[in-house]
């Protein structure tokens, strides 16, 4: 097949993706699809392979909620009995159905104008294409071996144990082999991840590793090989809990990232902060609305050579916008009365990690509040001779007799009246800091990034 036309295929999908990543976005009912924007679109070829990859990373198992056309009531009605908000969950599916009805269609009329056999030979020729533009770019690595580890605080049961993450990449005749075999065993708490979460991480690693123009799709698979250990934290089985597998994710992207350096210096990048999760479960809402509460939050990539960590930023995969103020105030009972950079909190190096984000929250009715997050116990490193950032903070009940800093997870019964900050997680610096540059020092102090006291202390300024 000519390129002309595979490129003509490729940018359709493309632009398909993109028209049903905006109508889902703009039909969505709950605050985290039409606030936040976690979701994912995409298109598959009948083996089911990723084509073209969608604005947010994707990896995940499919369920069907048409069969041949026809609604599954039954899948409908088991997944709304389990939601404490059916009504935002239905109108979430039927967005989703709508969207993917749209996409077959447009699927459809490409086949009609093109053929269906042109259609499925471009698919097969993308496929094959970032396949060999993987394999040419692993094929100019050195080969050779590299392990990293890293820590997160806890699985959120046993508060007090950190749980290991671990990878050994290996480079050899243009195939890239990660082994995650030495990673703690699977959790009681809701830490696991399964192969698909894994697997994202990687090929999200790797095209960091070796270069943004790389097109990502499932055809990747044949220069990449994967390895587990069974009822592992990366390979877990059931009933072992994944339901906070992103801050999962993104910590296992920093070991990832760590050991791919070895490889190709110039692109290593010092550890991010992660995703965390706030929910509120109010005893009253506001009329017409959710009493459920839910948002995600970013914090900080770490510094790289050559640039800083951007700040108060959903990192690496995650890419998810945080909810903004107005829509929080409208629709529940909060008051958010700081949102702001924190400053001193990126690490220190001749390239500084991101500053992280602080958010004070006034509850203006009673609450269950339950806050998920990572990176306090043990900050996001820096590389090179960079310091750490500042580890991540939950604080409750502020200004008061029982305030209180809390460990990594947790659920809190709380009155109207009372407030609570998070804090999230600063990026590790890059490189020594005292050969950052003076000027830029000076224009940290101006913004109020970085105070004299930490200048002074951190960067001898």
């Amino acid at each position: 097949m000519d390129a002309i036309t595979i490129q003509i295929l490729r940018n359709k999908v493309a632009s398909l993706v993109d028209e049903m990543h905006y109508h889902f976005y703009r039909s969505g009912y709950s605050t985290i699809i039409r606030e936040s924007r976690d979701f994912s679109c995409v298109i598959l070829d009948r083996e089911g392979r990723l084509i073209v990859a969608p604005p947010m990373f994707f990896h995940a198992p499919v369920y069907r909620h048409l069969d041949a056309g026809v609604a599954q009531t039954d899948v409908e009605r088991i997944i709304l009995t389990n939601s404490r908000q059916p009504a935002l969950v239905r109108g979430d599916i039927h967005a989703q159905i709508a969207v993917t009805q749209m996409g077959a269609q447009r699927v459809k009329q490409l086949c009609e104008r093109f053929g269906a056999g042109t259609v499925g030979d471009a698919f097969a020729a993308i496929l094959k294409g970032a396949a060999d533009e993987l394999r040419a770019a692993i094929a100019k690595l050195p080969e050779g071996e590299s392990s990293a580890e890293g820590l997160l605080d806890s699985d959120g049961v046993m508060i007090d144990e950190p749980v290991k993450l671990a990878v050994t990449v290996a480079i050899k005749n243009g195939i890239a082999s990660f082994d995650f075999s030495n990673s703690a065993p699977q959790a009681r708490g809701p830490v696991n991840l399964r192969p698909s979460m894994v697997e994202a991480c990687v090929f999200y690693s790797l095209i960091g590793c070796l270069g943004p123009n790389l097109h990502f799709n499932d055809g990747m698979r044949e220069a990449v090989r994967l390895t587990y250990a069974p009822r592992t934290i990366t390979n877990a089985e059931p009933p072992a809990p994944v339901s906070n597998y992103q801050m999962v994710n993104l910590k296992l992207v920093d070991v990832i990232l760590e050991a791919l350096a070895h490889f190709r210096p110039a692109r290593a990048v010092a550890n991010a902060g992660s995703s965390s999760a706030l929910t509120i479960a109010w005893a009253k809402g506001r009329p017409g609305q959710s009493t459920m509460q839910y948002e995600i939050m970013g914090s900080a990539y770490g510094g790289g050579m050559g640039h800083d960590g951007a700040s108060a930023t959903a990192t690496h995969l995650s890419n998810l916008h945080i909810t903004p103020i107005e829509i929080l105030e409208s629709e529940f009972p909060c008051r958010i009365t700081r949102f702001e950079l924190v400053p001193d909190s990126g690490g220190a190096g001749q390239w500084r990690g991101g500053l992280s984000l602080l958010r004070e929250y006034e509850l203006l009715e009673n609450a269950t509040v339950i806050r998920r997050y990572d990176k306090s116990r043990f900050p996001p490193r820096g590389i090179a001779g960079g310091k750490a950032g500042r580890g991540a903070r939950f604080v409750i009940r502020l200004d008061t007799a029982q305030e209180y800093a809390t460990p990594s997870s947790g659920r809190y019964e709380m009155q109207a009246g009372e407030r609570f900050l998070l804090q999230s997680a600063g990026g590790g610096g890059c490189g020594d800091p005292r050969r950052r540059d003076r000027a830029v020092l000076a224009r940290d102090m101006a913004e109020g990034y970085l105070s004299a006291d930490a200048a002074k202390k951190d960067y001898g300024g």
